[in-house]
């Protein structure tokens, strides 16, 4: 808490009113002084990691109003207020009735891939991935026995028949990966033992 002087108001000899922290007059009378005072409580704002908040700690007078908004960094969004209060609100509005200390929460935004995969073979992970913003996730292609992988499709392209496929650096969602499978086929070739030769 801080007190801080704003002038003085007084009577008999002393100046009726003044601002400032100090006060000059000659005492010819009885006389009062009385300092006027105005009260500032401490906001302690801590951004953290992964993001911003446009007010820094400061010093605001009791009863004030302070809004904070809270700014993500990119791939990443608010999590809500902790400290001395708790709130989703952003912005948030704070009334300075004492100390108050805020904390604002991040959290790293997720991009969703789906995986698919035809009969005779499977896809790892299958279905609906969530990949950190930034980071890699792979997918491992497995035809069954006696199959093998015709074709990958990503994102509605083909890209060959591998049988794993990586995604790097995923800072979007929508992904889409599917597997397909096809039977092993083998040539014969069929020659006679017996009989003429052909002419």
């Amino acid at each position: 808490t801080q007190y801080v002087c704003i002038g003085w108001v007084g009577t008999g000899s002393a100046p009726p009113s003044g601002v400032g922290t100090s006060a000059v007059f000659n005492i010819t009378s009885d006389s009062t002084l009385d300092w006027l005072w105005n009260t500032n409580y401490w906001l302690n704002v801590s951004p953290g990691l992964n993001g911003s908040v446009d007010v820094s700690s400061m010093f605001v007078p009791a009863g004030s109003n302070v809004v904070l908004t809270a700014t993500p960094s990119n791939g990443w969004h608010f999590a809500g207020w902790s400290g001395g209060l708790s709130s989703t609100n952003n912005p948030l509005a704070i009334v300075m009735t004492n100390f108050i200390s805020v904390s604002a929460n991040w959290a790293i935004d997720t991009n969703g891939i789906t995986s698919s995969a035809g009969p005779n073979g499977n896809i790892s992970p299958l279905g609906s991935v969530f990949v950190p913003y930034g980071a890699s996730t792979n997918f491992m292609i497995t035809p069954n026995a006696n199959y093998y992988v015709t074709n990958v499709i990503v994102d509605g392209a083909s890209i060959g028949s591998p049988t794993n496929y990586t995604f790097n650096n995923v800072t979007n969602g929508g992904h889409t990966i599917s597997a397909w499978f096809g039977i092993n086929q083998y040539a014969l070739t069929v020659t006679s033992l017996y009989g003429a030769p052909t002419p």
